[in-house]
């Protein structure tokens, strides 16, 4: 019965009794099974013992055998396949039917609203890090090139200046490796004055001659300046490797090796402007951009709104007001423009500084305004908030520091930025080429025939000896000898030489070219070897000037800080060229006053469709005709559009 001892210490009930049956048998019936499979193993054996050799019963025994092991198999594969896919398998159970519990009702959980992730896109500050990063590097004697020590007291190092101007400490490097291959070229200069020398005529190179005629080799050095030359060699081994050079000594190796860490780090983070351009142009869902003003404005009210940041860019921290020394239109506050900047003279840095005791920089920690937020996917059911637009608004054309009030330079100054570096690491890449070439030349421990190794080939020994006898009646009576001929390469000497006179003048002319667009001023040399004066794309001033100016622009351009029109109009509403153009096309936006500046079409106004610089005659026309043609989206795919601070209001 179930009440009885025994069958409760086994688990038995009478609710699990046929589950337990169940299992018995297929235990029971494994066990059976696997003994018949032995019991026919062994009758296979022993008949294969007693067949005598005879072929047909030793075949039947085999047959047994086989037969016996293959139900093993089978048998046991099964069972382990049953328990390995569920070991419920293998144990048969009837479920019960659990009866409804008392007890309070379940609590229904409030729906959760899914949140809307807008990426960061921290424009400002990745085009600041490119025009005004600042960071710990080497300062350099103008006259030498040698690295200045910044704190004497250390003697087994040399320290570097801190938190310094990137764009500074780049023009200070390529300065110095200019220095040093300037040296170089005199060196090599007066080494191979010295070689030009070197000749087989006497009193260099000596030799006799016996009757009849018979020459030993020249002997002797055909360099009068053979201690010299040798200084120079050793000169110039240590001007390229450093060997035997003092601490603050900057050779022409470690010059290369500093120049192609500032290249890295310039290309980095243009990349990484790159990438960010290219998310707000291919990534961002149309109509969905925000200003970081805006953006901060829907966090408050809306719950489900957040954001993602950007490659762990901190965009924070920015100077909300670079260092001017010199401005136009002074007795006009409103048109008041910086035309020049300098590094402050208590920092090293662009950013501007008082110069009272208690330095005070012009840095703010409360967010770039010049970045962006956007969607790369829409969630439904949730109000898309973006560049919308009222049916009438106002783009200002009033000048207001040197731009028109309404318009956003964004997209040109990612654009002219991205030029900016690409064409200073261009530069770089010349200064590092050619010191590599006039370095290879002087120095060089993979082959021989360098500016170091060349001179001990000038030998007495590669000359011809000659002889000259005086005969009488045919008889020798006695001989003179000369040695003519080269004594050694000197063709390989003035290659040599060459080389690092073409290559100073290209590194040279880098120098100057990076100096230049460091400091905003004087001309540059192109690729083509024209020289022309810095363009306003990439002057560096103007540059930090647009930058200033769109931040300006887009921390006010949200509703509460636009003043009231004569339409009545107080909303505040951010728009790209392209928004813009799309809803004057459908008639969804009216941009007032008749705006005669903006003829004969808008597109004539929206950059990238305008553009001067990047776009000839003909692909302007192009995108006049139609900017959503695959052409003009083809011409203008690597530009970025501006922006418009569009004042107004619903009637």
């Amino acid at each position: 019965s179930p009440d009885c001892k025994s069958c409760k210490a086994t688990g038995y009930s009478s609710e699990n009794a046929l589950p337990l049956y169940f299992k018995y048998f297929f235990n029971l019936s494994l066990i059976v099974v696997t003994i018949i499979c032995i019991a026919v193993s062994i009758y296979g054996g022993v008949l294969y013992l007693i067949s005598g050799g005879s072929p047909v019963t030793m075949a039947e025994a085999k047959g047994w055998i086989f037969s016996g092991i293959l139900g093993l198999v089978i048998l046991f594969t099964s069972y382990l396949i049953l328990v390995t896919i569920n070991p419920q398998l293998v144990i048969f159970k009837i479920p019960g039917i659990t009866p409804p519990q008392e007890g309070p009702p379940p609590t229904i959980s409030p729906p959760t609203i899914e949140k809307t992730i807008y990426q960061e896109i921290p424009i400002g500050t990745l085009v600041e890090n490119i025009l005004a990063k600042n960071i710990d590097c080497y300062d350099y004697s103008t006259s030498t090139g040698d690295m200045i020590d910044t704190d004497p007291s250390t003697t087994s190092t040399i320290d570097k200046i801190k938190d310094h101007d990137r764009l500074d400490c780049l023009k200070k490097l390529a300065e110095a490796v200019r220095t040093k291959s300037e040296e170089l070229k005199k060196l090599a200069e007066e080494l191979k004055a010295l070689i030009d020398r070197c000749s087989c005529s006497p009193p260099n190179c000596v030799c006799s001659c016996v009757c009849p005629g018979i020459p030993t080799p020249c002997t002797g050095d055909p360099c009068p300046d053979r201690p010299r030359i040798n200084e120079l060699r050793e000169e110039i081994k240590k001007l390229v490797t450093g060997e035997g050079a003092p601490l603050e000594f900057l050779n022409i190796r470690e010059g290369i090796k500093r120049l192609k860490e500032a290249k890295k780090l310039l290309e980095e983070d243009l990349n990484t402007l790159i990438e960010a351009e290219n998310l707000m142009k291919w990534k961002c869902q149309y109509g969905t951009i925000l200003n970081l003003v805006k953006f901060f404005d829907l966090k408050e009210t809306l719950e489900y709104i957040d954001k993602t940041e950007f490659d762990d860019i901190d965009m924070k921290k920015y100077c909300i007001e670079f260092n001017c020394i010199e401005f136009e239109d002074l007795d006009d506050p409103k048109k008041k423009f910086c035309t020049k900047y300098e590094l402050a003279t208590t920092t090293g840095r662009i950013c501007k500084a008082t110069t009272t005791p208690t330095t005070i920089e012009y840095y703010v920690f409360d967010g770039d305004p010049a970045t962006f937020y956007c969607l790369f996917e829409r969630i439904s059911g949730q109000e898309l908030i973006g560049q919308e637009p009222e049916e009438k608004c106002v783009i200002s054309a009033d000048i207001e520091n040197g731009f028109e009030r309404g318009k956003i330079p964004i997209g040109e100054l990612v654009d002219y930025t991205e030029l900016y570096a690409s064409t200073t690491i261009f530069n770089i890449d010349n200064m590092i080429e050619n010191a590599q070439i006039a370095a290879d030349a002087a120095y060089n421990e993979k082959t021989n025939e360098d500016l170091y190794d060349l001179p001990p080939e000038f030998k007495c020994s590669n000359c011809t000896p000659i002889c000259h006898c005086i005969w009488f009646l045919g008889v020798c009576i006695s001989c003179t000898c000369k040695c003519t001929g080269i004594c050694g390469p000197f063709d390989k000497v003035a290659a040599r030489v060459n080389e690092i006179k073409e290559a100073y003048d290209k590194i040279d002319t880098a120098n100057t070219n990076i100096a230049n667009l460091v400091m905003a001023e004087g001309k540059i040399t192109d690729e083509q070897g024209n020289e022309m004066d810095i363009p306003d794309q990439l002057n560096r001033w103007k540059l930090l000037n647009a930058l200033t100016n769109s931040r300006n622009k887009l921390e006010k351009c949200i509703t509460g800080y636009g003043k009231v029109l004569k339409t009545g109009m107080t909303q505040m509403t951010l728009l790209n060229c392209m928004i813009a153009l799309d809803k004057i096309n459908r008639e969804e936006l009216l941009i007032l006053p008749g705006f005669e500046y903006l003829t004969p079409t808008w597109s004539d106004y929206c950059y990238p469709y305008n553009s001067e610089y990047f776009l000839d005659d003909n692909q302007r026309k192009v995108c006049r005709r139609n900017k959503d043609s695959e052409a003009c989206k083809k011409i203008v795919k690597d530009l970025m559009q501006n922006f418009f601070c569009c004042e107004g209001a619903r009637d």
